[in-house]
């Protein structure tokens, strides 16, 4: 009996030696390594410039010093961790995360060599893995670089947030979350503890964010954190009012390093835009609409003119969506049925006509649904052109349309259809070997292509695009959509592949002499991309125009129908602040001719100044109501968005109109 009960203690040690873990708590269901006790917090490196002091301690609380502006900043201690790799091969990322899916994570440091190793410390002090760090000065940035992370993590949010009272946020036009927590306000203590605790989000490149940047403000001053060498697999973590980066894994592991950056400096976020605009620049990325009109007179239309989307042709809804989906009642699908007509090309012909006599003289007619079998049907074998439109060389007169009224052709390289000759060729596939679905559009359940095949079937198709010459190509989503990654065996792609891949596609298309467009608005774009088509949208008190301050006079912006918006005050007012040209939808029961004769002043704010860098935005009253925008021009407008009147500088302006001051 002795002897069973030595050897069982035998072989209960030698599991414990060759896991090397050791139960720390009694009745533990799993072996685990656990941090016996809390350990001393203690200095680990100080850096010291001109421009900054820096003291960083073993917690990871790290405490800076802005020596220019005399100014203080600190970390928190503890950075929220997510327990997932995050990354799981959706094509829109799970943006919000719960607080069951993550954990506080807690940091103790030792140097190693010029580098500090980082061990990674769960709940009940449960080790979850290390990871090295080096954080050194360059000039004025404090730089925060991830050299290497144990497997054991599956993502990790790293450095903690620096302690700010509002965050400021590149999505959309631009965001700004202003803290304003006052527990006296909440109906009581736990109330207001609770909603803070609850909202988690992650924002990647570029779905949500379309610059890599995330910044804060305290009192008069602010920070910024770009995110530098392996921005691809990084994304922006907010949660309780505070801002910092998640790095996550490639292809399931940790395969290169990860490089932050933070300046600090005097100012509110019209200059934090400013220092982006400004290493955007230094990184060669920035071309400016004066340069794209010269290498290109066509773009000139847009300046002062108003940008149209037309589609001609939808495929009738197939009979298995709607199965699939649960598609209840009068659902309009038919298989056997023709296409949904919307335009001929001779219709077209004549609704532009129309469009000139109410008072188009100049601007971008994008036309969808001219591919085969209509809009979205047939993408990436898209030829012939639908034939129930009319003939090729009807299309072909059709783009040879001179300025000042352009036309454009609309394409997608990114989604593919089941029902195409030439798929799954070059789609996506996630680690467990399926395809990455896309949307569900008019032509069915979308797969989403590996963009090196994107290139591939853009070169494809192009030698018979190219052959009704047009002036002008809108491709959809390249710089809508966030970056993917492909596990096919032998043919991997990695997100830094994928925005490789996707900058050669627009570099393509710039190349063939037409002017370039893409939907909503991304940094990567901006040195190929003529117009972008987006959905920005004054949210009040919380938009600010970080898009425009960093990017106005580097490709026109319009909002997809947002001229034709009615939040208490007319939609073409946001089009005016931003310096944004008009936009319709026309179908043929367009009854917008009103709207459409009464814009003439929108049009000729934005011939003055549609190629002007925004300097600077301003709110003008406490309610953020009226807002005011500055241009290089020399020209500034003051927008009230509010219900009643606002007097400035003696001059009224009425609930939802504008003043133009120089």
């Amino acid at each position: 009996m002795i002897f069973y009960k030595f050897f069982f203690l035998a072989i209960l040690c030698t599991v414990f030696i060759f896991s090397g873990c050791q139960p720390e708590k009694e009745g533990s269901f799993r072996f685990s390594k656990y941090m016996k006790k809390e350990q001393p917090v203690a200095i680990l490196k100080v850096l010291e410039n001109d421009f900054l002091s820096v003291k960083i301690y073993s917690n990871s609380y790290t405490e800076i010093k802005d020596l220019v502006n005399n100014k203080k900043w600190e970390t928190w201690s503890v950075a929220l961790q997510d327990m997932s790799e995050v990354e799981v091969g959706e094509v829109w990322l799970r943006t919000g995360r719960s607080l069951t899916h993550q954990y506080p994570g807690h940091f103790y440091g030792k140097m190693e060599g010029n580098n500090i190793r980082f061990t990674l410390i769960g709940r009940q002090g449960l080790i979850i893995g290390t990871f090295l760090c080096n954080i050194y000065l360059e000039d004025s940035w404090l730089v925060f670089k991830i050299l290497e992370v144990d497997e054991s993590i599956p993502s990790l949010v790293y450095p903690p947030p620096v302690k700010s009272d509002d965050i400021i946020i590149p999505r959309g036009v631009g965001e700004i979350i202003r803290s304003g927590y006052d527990p006296s306000n909440q109906t009581t203590v736990d109330a207001a503890m609770y909603g803070a605790m609850y909202p988690r989000t992650i924002y990647p490149f570029y779905t949500r964010l379309n610059m890599r940047f995330i910044g804060g403000l305290k009192d008069d001053a602010g920070w910024i954190g770009i995110f530098d060498e392996g921005f691809e697999d990084m994304c922006g973590f907010f949660a309780n009012a505070t801002a910092t980066p998640m790095c996550i894994q490639s292809l399931g592991k940790w395969r290169h390093p990860y490089t932050y950056r933070m300046k600090f400096i005097q100012g509110d976020y019209v200059d934090l835009a400013k220092v982006y605009r400004q290493w955007i620049m230094n990184q060669g990325q920035f071309v400016s609409l004066e340069d794209k009109i010269r290498a290109k007179p066509y773009l000139k239309s847009l300046l002062g003119g108003r940008a149209f989307w037309i589609n001609l042709a939808f495929p009738w809804r197939r009979k298995t969506t709607a199965e699939d989906f649960l598609l209840r009642g009068d659902y309009p699908y038919d298989d056997g049925k023709p296409l949904e007509i919307r335009f001929t090309y001779e219709e077209l012909e004549e609704r532009i006509e129309y469009l000139k006599e109410l008072g188009l003289k100049k601007g971008l007619i994008k036309i969808g649904g001219w591919i085969n079998g209509g809009y979205d049907n047939s993408h990436q074998d898209i030829w012939p052109p639908e034939p129930s439109l009319g003939t090729l060389n009807e299309l072909k007169m059709l783009l040879a349309s001179e300025p000042p009224v352009l036309f454009a052709l609309h394409d997608n390289n990114q989604d593919m259809y089941a029902h195409t000759p030439s798929f799954p060729k070059g789609v996506n596939r996630n680690a467990d070997g399926n395809l990455l679905t896309g949307g569900v559009w008019r032509g069915g359940q979308a797969y989403i292509l590996n963009s090196r095949y994107s290139l591939k079937y853009a070169r494809r198709n192009w030698e018979q695009i190219k052959t009704l010459e047009p002036k002008a190509m809108f491709v959809d989503i390249i710089t809508a959509m966030q970056l993917y990654q492909s596990f096919e065996p032998g043919d991997e792609l990695t997100k830094h592949d994928d925005w490789i891949a996707k900058t050669e596609l627009m570099q393509f298309y710039k190349d063939q002499g037409a002017i370039f467009g893409s939907e909503e608005a991304a940094d990567f774009g901006i040195s190929y991309v003529d117009w972008f088509e987006n959905r920005h949208k004054r949210v009040q008190s919380t938009s600010i125009p970080l898009w425009p301050l960093v990017f106005h006079d580097a490709a026109f912006c319009t909002r997809y129908g947002g001229v034709s918006g009615d939040d208490g005050y007319p939609g073409w007012l946001e089009d005016m602040l931003w310096g944004y040209l008009p936009h319709f939808f026309v179908s043929p029961d367009w009854d917008q001719e009103v709207l459409f004769q009464s814009i003439d002043h929108v049009d000729q704010w934005h011939e003055k100044i549609g190629t002007a860098e925004m300097t600077d935005h301003d709110f003008l009253d406490a309610d953020f109501a009226v807002e005011k925008t500055s241009f290089s021009s020399g020209d500034a407008i003051i927008c009230n968005f509010s219900d009643q009147p606002f007097l400035y500088q003696g001059k009224v302006i009425e609930a939802g109109d504008y003043l133009i001051v120089e």
